[in-house]
């Protein structure tokens, strides 16, 4: 794999570490999944390079981080590295003074197809993870797989039905941003007990059901 960005480091970093530490500032909410952030003075900018840096930069605020390591390089307390976004005007930023754009949201749930491929969470905000039933909310969400998304995690149409805890968008079509863990709902499977399996198609065919039941209604999902 390598990561989305270009990362600068005065350290050799391996592209596993890259894209380690691609996640570790995109996970922390410094730039969305469309590259987009904030900085300290609110202007609206695009990501296209993270800096990893053994000293801050020269006239730059906010870099500074808790990180002691990465595998087998170690940092020694004060001597933390630093970290920045470049914009693509070519400005740069520390980290601490850029956040994402476009705010996403924790659900645990299952995802599933309708017969005219459009893609359906069935699911709850900030739930409690407890068994799904099929009777949560209905959101219809985007098809399109995001990058850093797609880095980790591949194709999500190529793993579906699925469950899990998944990121979702604030936007009115919501797209995954981060899938913190997800599996694949396989009735078929043959290590499957034949009464999880029972359940399994069962809460299938329930959410298969509500959604062929179900019109857009100015862009809301409403239920007949």
């Amino acid at each position: 794999m390598t990561p989305t960005l270009e990362i600068k480091s005065d350290i050799d970093l391996t592209e596993d570490q890259k894209v380690r530490l691609e996640r570790t500032v995109y996970g922390n909410g410094h730039f969305d999944h469309e590259l987009g952030y904030a900085d300290r003075s609110g202007v609206h900018k695009r990501a296209v390079a993270i800096h990893f840096l053994t000293k801050p930069m020269a006239g730059k605020w906010g870099g500074d981080t808790r990180i002691v390591g990465i595998d087998d390089i170690r940092f020694r307390t004060g001597h933390e590295p630093h970290i920045y976004i470049e914009a693509e005007d070519g400005s740069v930023d520390g980290w601490n003074h850029c956040s994402g754009l476009i705010k996403s949201r924790w659900h645990h749930g299952l995802i599933m197809q309708d017969d005219d491929g459009g893609l359906w969470f069935c699911g709850a905000e900030n739930s409690s993870g407890d068994e799904i039933t099929g009777d949560e909310p209905l959101k219809r969400i985007d098809p399109v797989t995001v990058a850093m998304v797609r880095q980790e995690n591949g194709e999500i149409l190529a793993n579906l039905p699925a469950d899990g805890e998944f990121w979702l968008s604030n936007e009115d079509l919501p797209k995954v941003t981060s899938i913190p863990w997800w599996g694949k709902i396989d009735p078929t499977d043959p290590n499957v007990r034949e009464d999880a399996a029972l359940d399994m198609t069962a809460l299938l065919e329930k959410v298969k059901t509500r959604i062929a039941n179900t019109v857009l209604d100015a862009d809301r999902v409403v239920e007949i």
